[in-house]
């Protein structure tokens, strides 16, 4: 608001100058108040200043800017001109002015945004550590914008490569629902950060244990285990990697992901030979269900679809047994597709039912369900119904895009499957089932051309897909209807 009285102060001046408001002589003009009298003068020197740069544009900026400064001067409480001050210099590659300029505005005059302003500059220019500073100085004010500010220290202070204060602040601000724990979100935040920076993985390490801290569910334990591991990892130090993976896999032993983590970790580290130890503890009379999940998905990428119903079967019964229950959604996930691949329809049918029973908000458990349905051309009804139940929770899932997309086929309605295979394909990019469906879908409409095309393109994706490869066979040697 100031900065527009300014403006129209100037083209009044302006315009008086022009003769547009003629001038009246007074033989006893009155005296201005002091701050009036300054007001006017921090004025025409902003008109001057904006003149300046218009007749003279880069060859003014100079004169212009001191004409700026000298408006500042005279309305010291106008940040917009201060601001403008400092943008001018800032834009004429003159930094440390202008860093300088609002740091001696902060010793004159402090306020949050004059503190948050100097962090900032100091940020652009590396100075880390003073932009910690004055971020933290800018969050003691209180405001709602203080956990911004706290979150933009921490990110200073990991840059100037102090991670001591770093965790200070993570420990003292804003805990969630004013408890005393840091919280889990933040510290494994920024400790996913530094192990994506090459080099600097060993540092993560108190931040995952920070976030161990705040951890309010086994999934977050897990996590934290499993972040600690690559720092430990990153540092040498491999023994103690290969104990914090299996700590995650205590916390979440029903949990797939948890587990191809933990697959991928052993391989890494000790090579394929870990399995034979897996199938000696497998052997005890109460075997870890993480590592009978293990071995489960191993068989299932060797193809050995029995063995990995097998193992499966033997994790469920262990992880029932050491009352991890409900069972994990992606457990039944898993669980479930390996029965339907292994044939064994109706086991499938049945565990994925219980499954959404145990857990009927998962929206990833209603696709599963409904492209169960599809693939098997029944339910195709309640199948819909599920899978837009998940498209609420996640409308631009690519997956559940095309188990719809899939499910109108089954019904006939080939328009509309082609309309949801398209999005799915535009959201999945070229996943080779969004593919293979699109080319029965061309088909179904006798577009036969277009068919082919996203076949091969399924093809390509996936050679070893043999029904793909003789739906290609067949198609090309039909007659064109």
């Amino acid at each position: 608001m100031h900065l527009l009285k300014l403006a129209a102060g100037a083209i009044m001046l302006l315009c008086a100058g022009c003769g547009l408001f003629p001038a009246r002589t007074d033989p006893h003009p009155a005296r201005l108040p002091q701050d009036e009298a300054d007001f006017a003068r921090s004025l025409a020197h902003f008109a001057h200043g904006i003149i300046l740069e218009q007749e003279r544009g880069p060859a003014g900026q100079a004169a212009a800017l001191d004409a700026f400064r000298q408006a500042a001067a005279l309305d010291a409480t106008n940040a917009l001109l201060a601001d403008l001050v400092v943008g001018r210099l800032w834009a004429q590659g003159r930094r440390q002015e202008a860093l300088d300029e609002v740091l001696q505005r902060c010793r004159r005059r402090p306020s949050e945004p004059c503190h948050a302003l100097l962090a900032s500059l100091a940020e652009a220019m590396d100075r880390n550590a003073l932009a910690a500073e004055h971020f933290g100085r800018a969050a003691a004010y209180g405001s709602p914008a203080a956990a911004r500010w706290h979150w933009l220290q921490v990110r200073a202070w990991i840059r100037d490569g102090n991670d001591r204060r770093a965790l200070r602040v993570l420990r003292r601000a804003d805990p969630p629902d004013g408890g005393r724990a840091p919280g889990f979100a933040r510290p494994f935040f920024w400790g996913q950060q530094l192990v994506r920076v090459a080099g600097e993985g060993a540092r993560a390490k108190p931040y995952f244990e920070l976030a161990l801290t705040g951890a309010t569910n086994a999934l977050e334990r897990a996590l934290a285990h499993e972040g600690i591991a690559i720092a430990e990892l990153a540092g040498g130090r491999t023994n103690d990697a290969r104990r914090a993976v299996a700590r995650a896999v205590h916390e979440a032993p029903g949990n797939p992901e948890r587990i191809r983590n933990f697959i991928r970790f052993e391989f890494a580290t000790a090579g394929a030979a870990v399995t034979s130890a897996w199938i000696r503890a497998a052997a005890a009379p109460r075997p870890p269900p993480g590592i009978l999940l293990a071995l489960a998905q191993l068989a299932a990428a060797q193809s050995d679809l029995a063995g990995a119903c097998r193992w499966a079967d033997a994790a469920r019964d262990a992880l029932v047994r050491g009352g991890h229950v409900p069972l994990d959604a992606g457990f039944y996930s898993l669980h479930g597709h390996l029965l339907d691949e292994a044939g064994r329809t109706e086991e499938a049918e049945a565990l994925l039912l219980e499954a959404l029973a145990a857990h009927p908000g998962s929206a990833q458990l209603q696709n599963h369900l409904a492209y169960f349905w599809s693939v098997h051309n029944r339910r195709l009804d309640e199948a819909e119904a599920l899978v837009r139940r998940a498209l609420a929770q996640e409308p631009d899932n690519g997956a559940f895009l095309d188990t719809l997309g899939w499910i109108h086929y089954r019904q006939g309605r080939y328009a509309e499957a082609l309309e949801q295979l398209l999005l799915a394909a535009r959201t999945e990019g070229d996943d080779p089932t969004v593919m293979d469906h699109l080319g029965d879908v061309f088909l179904a409409l006798g577009r036969r051309a277009e068919a082919l095309v996203y076949w091969r393109r399924s093809l390509r994706l996936q050679p070893d897909a043999a029904a793909v490869r003789e739906k290609i066979r067949r198609t090309s040697r039909e007659p064109a209807s």
